[in-house]
């Protein structure tokens, strides 16, 4: 491994907002580079962590490193054709699927066992140590590392959904676990009608695919990533961006600053915020606003290790430490479902009615006169998280008191407004 390290220290405050949360760089810190067999340099496509050490992947190789000295790696030699996917059990045994089957490991990469018979796509851990293969061979396994690590033992594989009673020849590229145990499938394959997202709530024995699903147009760009708030769950597929506020029904994520971008990863922390990692290293506190944090070495994946962010990219793997900073102790991402008094009131013609939607829902606001007689809408579409801003202009309306309500999902309120010219 060539080794080639420099740091970058500098402290900058990236605003989320005029007021509310800003994003401090401490610094960003290259830690290391790797190099193929062109002497090119490769990123870690994927990362996973068990107990003080992390594990990196660039689909042909291994490397490890101690969390305490991340500037050291030792590359691991096993004999993989190409990795699909890479996962930490929750007794610590890392788990690599491959093309020539999948490889666990008990003891941070002490020692390697194989089996030659599985090389799932998709693996997820599940709570009791064993973890659910998916892929490959088109039937979804559970695989038991709780009772014995061995996976070469054909009696810890156990068949738990039948393809043919699901989903037929298509096979699951993706999964990932809410943090409610719902557990969200993504699947491919030659039958177009049951491509998309599956999900189960009872450790995937039983699986449903929920409709409307994902457009058709969609269907051929995976999921790569999802990571979630109290609220929303955001997944980066190839190319494009979807939300939703419980893994089962997923809208397009329009924003100007991540609109016609390519990501390949997403995380989110209580004490951070959310990261979007691809072409361009975004943040965002609240999920409306974004600020581009000006590293362009391409992101391919990103890990939190004891507050800081390990960053995989094109030019070698960097180290973010950064931290958020309250400029006012009013939060800039909303919690609750609110509807402010419009300002100016009385007002002359126009005035301003501010509001906050805390997760993706339905808003609708409606001007009514006091005789309960619809007057205007001014908002009647889904809305993403954030605080909005609607105007309302009362020019061809007589003076006198009019209401204005919202409603969304099972929120309601009303308020009243003076019109007085």
């Amino acid at each position: 491994m060539k080794k080639l390290l420099f740091l970058v220290v500098f402290v900058f405050l990236f605003p989320a907002l005029l007021k509310g949360q800003v994003l401090r760089v401490e610094s960003i810190e290259k830690i290391a580079e790797f190099y193929d067999i062109n002497d090119m340099v490769v990123g870690f496509y994927d990362v996973t962590m068990s107990g003080d050490y992390i594990f990196g992947t660039d689909y042909q190789s291994i490397y490890r490193s101690n969390v305490k000295n991340l500037n050291q790696w030792e590359k691991i030699s096993l004999p993989i054709l190409r990795i699909g996917d890479f996962i930490t059990t929750a007794n610590g045994c890392v788990v690599i699927a491959s093309g020539r089957g999948t490889y666990l490991t008990p003891d941070s990469g002490k020692t390697w066992i194989m089996n030659e018979k599985h090389g799932p796509f998709a693996m997820l851990p599940l709570s009791d140590g064993s973890f659910l293969a998916g892929g490959g061979w088109y039937d979804l396994l559970r695989v038991r590392t709780d009772i014995s690590p061995n996976i070469t033992d054909e009696k810890l594989w156990e068949q738990i959904v039948d393809s043919s009673r699901y989903w037929g020849q298509n096979t699951i590229s993706f999964l990932y676990r809410t943090s409610t145990g719902r557990i969200i499938a993504y699947l491919m394959g030659l039958n177009r009608q049951k491509e998309g997202v599956w999900v189960s709530d009872d450790e995937g024995k039983n699986w449903r695919r929920p409709t409307p699903n994902l457009p058709e147009i969609d269907l051929d760009y995976l999921f790569r990533s999802v990571a979630e708030n109290k609220y929303n769950l955001l997944a980066v597929s190839d190319l494009q961006l979807y939300i939703s506020s419980d893994g089962e029904s997923w809208g397009h994520y329009q924003n100007p600053a991540t609109d016609h971008l390519l990501f390949s990863s997403v995380i989110y922390s209580p004490s951070l915020g959310w990261l979007l990692g691809g072409e361009k290293l975004l943040w965002s506190w609240d999920l409306q606003n974004w600020t581009d944090l000006n590293f362009n070495y391409g992101v391919y994946s990103m890990i939190e290790i004891n507050g800081e962010y390990l960053l995989s990219t094109g030019d070698g793997i960097y180290l973010l430490k950064a931290d958020v900073q309250t400029d006012v102790p009013i939060l800039s991402s909303p919690t609750d479902f609110s509807l402010s008094q419009n300002y100016p009131n009385p007002f002359n013609p126009t005035t301003k009615i501010k509001y906050s939607v805390p997760k993706k829902s339905f808003v609708n606001i409606t001007v009514y006169d006091i005789l309960g007689r619809e007057i205007i809408t001014l908002v009647n579409e889904e809305k993403t998280p954030g605080n909005y801003e609607v105007e309302f202009d009362g020019g061809n309306l007589s003076n006198g008191i009019y209401l204005y309500r919202m409603q969304s999902g099972e929120f309601s309120e009303i308020k009243k407004l003076i019109l007085l010219k």
